[in-house]
C-alpha cells in the first residue's frame, strides 16, 4: 500500500476521532487541532474584479503553453494550478515564470514534498486532509511547510466533497497559523446533495465559518442519508462500474482521443 493509499485509509477513521473527542470534551475540533487562530477556514473566491483569478489547467498544457500563458496572464492570475504534468515540467515553467505555481496533484503524500520543493517546482501547496491521513497529519504538514518559510505557502483544496468533509477542512484550516491563501471548495454545486442538517456549513461573506461548537459542528440528516443510499443502490444496479470520460466526449467529438498534454 502506498503512503497515499494509507492516507486515504487513515483519514476515514481519523477524522471521526476528533469529532468523538469533541463531543466528550465539549470542544470544537479546531480546539483539538492546536486552537483557533481565525474564525473561518474554507474561503471561496472573491469577485473577479476584486482579486486575482485562479486557473487550473489540470496538467493539460505543455511547458511551452504554460510559459506563454503565465507570461500573458501576469497581474491577472494569483497562481496557476498544475499547468504541466510532471515535477520536471512544473520546475521548467516555474523557472521562467514570475507567477507562483500551485499544486493539488503533484504533492499528495510526504515522499513527494521534498523533491518537489527542492526543484522549485511549486510555491503553494493545496492540501486535502483525505490525502494526508486526516486532520492531525494536515496540521503537521502545515508545520513542515512553515519550515520552508516564504518559499512554500499552504492552502487547501476541496473537490467533490459533502458537508462533513468541508466542516473537517474548515475546522483544521481555522487552526493553521500559516495558512495564508484562501481555501477553495466545490461545495456550492454539491450542497443540494448533502447529508447534513441545514445550518452546519454556512457560506457567508465569501468564507466558510468554523462553528465554535463541540465536534465538527455538523449533524447527519438521516433522511437525506437514506435517500443517498437508495440512489447509490440504484447506481450499482445500473451496471455502471467505471468512469468513461472518453466515451462521453466522443458523443460530441467522435475523433476525441484521451491524452495529455492537450495543448
Amino acid at each position: 500500500m502506498s503512503s497515499h493509499e494509507r492516507g486515504w485509509t487513515t483519514s476515514a477513521v481519523e477524522v471521526a476521532c476528533p469529532d468523538a473527542r469533541g463531543r466528550l470534551l465539549g470542544r470544537p475540533v479546531s480546539g483539538l487541532c492546536g486552537g483557533r487562530v481565525r474564525g473561518t477556514g474554507g474561503g471561496v473566491p472573491r469577485a473577479a474584479a476584486a482579486a486575482p483569478l485562479r486557473l487550473d489547467p489540470n496538467t493539460a498544457w505543455t511547458v511551452e503553453t504554460s510559459g506563454c500563458a503565465t507570461r500573458e496572464l501576469e497581474g491577472v492570475l494569483e497562481c496557476p494550478e498544475d499547468p504541466a504534468a510532471t515535477v520536471e515540467s512544473m520546475a521548467a515553467v516555474a523557472k521562467e515564470s514570475r507567477l507562483q505555481l500551485a499544486t493539488d496533484m503533484r504533492v499528495i503524500a510526504w515522499e513527494y514534498l521534498r523533491p518537489t520543493v527542492g526543484r522549485n517546482a511549486i510555491r503553494a501547496l493545496l492540501t486535502d486532509h483525505h490525502d494526508w491521513g486526516g486532520l492531525r497529519r494536515t496540521r503537521e504538514l502545515a508545520a513542515a511547510c512553515e519550515a520552508f518559510g516564504p518559499a512554500l505557502a499552504i492552502s487547501m483544496h476541496s473537490n467533490s466533497r459533502l458537508g462533513i468533509s468541508l466542516a473537517a477542512m474548515t475546522q483544521v484550516a481555522a487552526a493553521i497559523p500559516n495558512l495564508d491563501r484562501s481555501c477553495d471548495t466545490h461545495y456550492l454545486w454539491k450542497c443540494a446533495d448533502d447529508v447534513i442538517r441545514p445550518g452546519g456549513v454556512e457560506l457567508a461573506d465569501r468564507a466558510v465559518r468554523a462553528p465554535p461548537v463541540p465536534r465538527l459542528g455538523v449533524e447527519l440528516d438521516h433522511e437525506a442519508l437514506d435517500r443517498q443510499h437508495r440512489q447509490h443502490r440504484q447506481h450499482r444496479q445500473s451496471g455502471m462500474r467505471t468512469r468513461d470520460d472518453t466515451g462521453y466526449l466522443r458523443r460530441v467529438d467522435p475523433t476525441y482521443e484521451l491524452g495529455l498534454p492537450r495543448w
